[in-house]
């Protein structure tokens, strides 16, 4: 009995050594745009079948936490849209994703358009899988709709490099919180933005810098 007993709490204190990161407390921030409602339809530009099922997948995530709803449109005009390309130099050099935010704006600067993109190179040379594309897909969701990078060390959707993780807690309630009250959130949150262009990379670029910067700083003379 002492013996089990011994053991049971050597385990104890070893696990209370271990990193707790099963969850991220911290709220995953906003970005500059958002759209006015927390809804919006999107034109999915992928000719590739296994593609455009990934961003099924994806929108379907977003829509099932009944946080922000995604629709898709045949309207091959509509100024938000998901497609994937086929890249490996200049901005795409190690790029998974990326997403402009600010693609279209109302008169009150309020976004109503947004272009995510996914990378096929570096996806396919890396070998995420199918369900690791569909949280890439998932991330450039959340910035489309106004979620900025979770930091580099969190168990979240948002984080800068994400590969391993779909949606979590600290995501939702982020993009929650930019919705909570739209008709003035929206306006404040767009307030004299300039459009902004966000790349996702295998690296973690958690530093402050980003967009195209990120790349110059990383490598590629040719960005």
């Amino acid at each position: 009995m002492k013996k089990r007993l011994s053991i049971a709490l050597s385990c104890f204190v070893l696990l209370s050594y271990l990193p707790v990161n099963a969850a991220t407390r911290r709220i995953t921030p906003a970005n500059k745009f958002c759209y006015m409602t927390k809804k919006a339809s999107y034109y999915n530009k992928s000719t590739s079948t296994y593609y455009r099922s990934i961003w099924t997948n994806a929108r379907k995530a977003w829509n099932g936490s009944k946080t922000f709803k995604w629709s898709t449109t045949k309207n091959k005009k509509s100024r938000s849209f998901t497609t994937s390309v086929n890249r490996n130099s200049g901005i795409w050099t190690n790029a998974t994703g990326m997403t402009y935010n600010g693609l279209a704006v109302n008169r009150q600067g309020v976004q109503t358009g947004a272009g995510m993109y996914l990378n096929r190179t570096v996806l396919t040379k890396y070998h995420y899988t199918k369900k690791q594309r569909t949280n890439v897909a998932i991330h450039e969701m959340g910035h489309a709709l106004g979620l900025a990078h979770n930091d580099g060390g969190s168990v979240s959707a948002m984080n800068p490099a994400n590969r391993t993780y779909a949606l979590r807690n600290c995501d939702i309630r982020g993009a929650k919180q930019i919705y909570a009250s739209a008709a003035t959130t929206t306006k404040t949150l767009a307030t004299a933005a300039q459009s902004t262009l966000t790349v996702d990379h295998l690296k973690d670029y958690d530093n402050g810098i980003t967009g195209v910067e990120q790349l110059k700083k990383a490598a590629p003379r040719h960005c």
